[in-house]
């Protein structure tokens, strides 16, 4: 599917109750939203999102001038931003205006924050643990604590964002860049199909961020979990996402598909063949 025209040309999918959803080019649909409107209560911004597709796997950069509505978008598809009119659907799910969202729905997407959003009194192990409460399914399975499987994702985890000697520390000790694969691994042991992220490097140095940045789109690329991410940093965009959605004033005004990405990851391939990658514990 081609998007280097500014905006999407394609037909709206229009989904069967009951059935899975996908592209024309037959990639399951993780997100559909179509003629979706969000206002806010006493605020002249406003967003209208005529048709945008998000497919299974995509890295998707979503770039523009601050209160361009990259947060609300992604606050929309959370949950956390009611829409006035419009469809929704979320793995083959139809959300409607005011819905309630079902934990079956709400624990398959990982957020991950600007400002990290743990508890720094806690420990990392305890943070990441937390990350699956999604997967409790009841009260008493909930006031019974967590299983081996949970403590087993965890540990996993810890280990794919490389955080091992830091996993009894308290959070509040950490580097902001260790602080935020904290909110990395969190968002990974939920299991989530969908992974969004509101800025997630906007508090770091520019050595930091690129590891944090890469971090993040390899561990998607190996789960095949999408990714939506909202950058200031348009160097950034082109270098982990396949795929660059610009907003202005609510509006998508450019969807097009990146293709120095894959430009740039088969010369990082080649980079890293060559250099092998070190343990950094202090990003």
């Amino acid at each position: 599917m081609s998007r280097n025209s500014p905006v999407q040309k394609h037909s709206p999918i229009v989904p069967e109750i009951g059935r899975d959803i996908s592209a024309p080019d037959g990639a399951p649909v993780v997100s559909l939203l179509g003629g979706v409107s969000v206002n806010y209560p006493n605020s002249s911004f406003g967003m209208t999102l005529p048709d945008l597709t998000i497919t299974q796997g995509e890295r998707v950069a979503l770039v523009g001038t601050s209160g361009s509505g990259k947060t609300t978008l992604l606050r929309l598809i959370n949950g956390w931003v009611p829409f006035d009119q419009g469809n929704l659907y979320l793995f083959g799910n139809r959300i409607n205006p005011g819905d309630f969202r079902r934990r079956t729905i709400r624990r398959r997407i990982g957020f991950i924050f600007q400002a990290f959003h743990l508890v720094e009194r806690a420990t990392v192990y305890e943070n990441i643990l937390w990350g699956r409460l999604g997967w409790q399914g009841s009260l008493k399975s909930l006031l019974l604590g967590f299983n081996d499987q949970d403590h087993l994702r965890t540990n996993q985890a810890i280990q794919d964002v490389n955080l091992e000697p830091y996993a009894l520390q308290r959070v509040s000790s950490l580097s902001g860049g260790q602080q935020q694969r904290v909110g990395i691994a969190r968002a990974l042991v939920q299991e989530p199909d969908l992974i969004l992220a509101d800025e997630p490097v906007s508090n770091l140095d520019p050595n930091t961020a690129a590891e944090i940045m890469s971090l993040l789109e390899n561990a998607c690329r190996q789960r095949n979990v999408t990714l939506i991410m909202a950058l200031h940093q348009p160097e950034l965009a082109k270098l982990h996402a396949n795929r660059i959605v610009e907003l202005n004033g609510g509006l998508i005004v450019k969807d097009r598909e990146n293709h120095a990405h894959s430009i740039s990851y088969q010369a990082l391939k080649e980079t890293v063949e060559v250099f092998p990658e070190k343990d950094i514990h202090e990003a």
